[in-house]
Formats: C-alpha cells, structure tokens, sequence
C-alpha cells in the first residue's frame, strides 16, 4: 500500500485490487505477456531502468518500505524525472506528456468576480457630518427577528411578531 500511496502523491491512476473493479482491457495489460513472458511490472522496470548502474549510481532502489522519504525519491527518479530512461523512449514520452499538458493548459476555468457592496455604506458628506459634530449619533434600533418555538407543534407556524421594515439604501446597490 506505501508504493501505491506514494505514486497517488503524484498524481498517478492507481486501483487496488481489493476494493477496485476491473474491465477486460485492464485485466489483459496486467497478465504477463505471452512474447516475452513478463508481467507489466517486469516491462516498466525493463524500460524505466535501462540505464541504471548500481556502480554509477549512488541512490539504491529501496529493498522495503519502510523508509518511506526513499521510496518517494526512488519513485520520483524512475517515473517523473525519467533517469534512466533510453533516451529514444524518453523524447518519445515527452512529446506525448507535452501534448497532454497542452490539452490541460488549454481548459481553465476563469471565475466570474463580483464586489458586493457593504450593508452599511457611510457617503462622504455623512462622514464630514460625524467630523464637525461633537456627539456621535447612535444607529437606529433594528428589530428583533421573529421568535418561534420549534418545539411546540400545537401553535400556528408563523412568527408571533412583526418586523418592522424600513426602505433599503438603493444606492450601494444601484450599480448592479
């Protein structure tokens, strides 16, 4: 599960086999093949690792998973960076992840951006008013809203009391 949880972290398609369903398709890919008698595994370490050297390199591939911040660099190496990949397989599988990349570059979503003006918008003259005043004038009360009890299903459902509505301010709204 560490390998399969570390190739999720870069963003590879991973299915388990427990949990997943598979179609024929998939099914044939993961059999061994009967040329060259290798699993899928077998194939993509033949062609991940056709360069590697264990004498010229210094990173081993890990034995087990226990270090996890090794098996995310030995997977990060032999799948992303493509270090010993043929050079033949690699400007091959660029030219093909470079069009995938177009594709995704190609399909943004641009959200649409809107300023909401505040409730309570303070005009310039209202501001030099507050300025030469001595007293600060308090804000009208509001009202309280209704009061039910949710719990007593024997009365009417409408609120027992009344709001007592005052005109909206039209111009913090008279752009839209």
């Amino acid at each position: 599960m560490t390998c399969g949880g570390v190739h999720r972290e870069f963003n590879h398609r991973v299915k388990g086999i427990g949990h997943s369903s598979f179609t024929a398709e998939e099914v044939s890919l993961l059999q061994s093949d009967p040329q060259t008698k290798q699993t899928c595994n077998e194939t993509a370490n033949a062609k991940f690792l056709s360069r590697y050297s264990s004498l010229g390199e210094h990173l081993r591939p890990p034995q087990d998973n226990r270090d996890l911040q090794l098996l995310k660099i030995w997977i990060k190496r032999k799948y992303i960076d493509q270090a010993w990949l043929d050079s033949k397989e690699k400007s091959s599988s660029n030219d093909a992840s470079s069009s995938q990349q177009a594709q995704k570059r190609t399909v943004s979503l641009n959200p649409t951006k809107v300023a909401i003006p505040p409730q309570n918008t303070i005009t310039a003259t209202s501001t030099k008013k507050k300025k030469n005043s001595s007293v600060a004038k308090s804000a009208p009360p509001s009202s309280a809203p209704p009061t039910m009890d949710l719990l007593d299903f024997t009365s009417d459902p409408t609120p027992t009391t009344t709001i007592n509505s005052t005109p909206a301010n039209t111009d913090a709204w008279a752009s839209f």
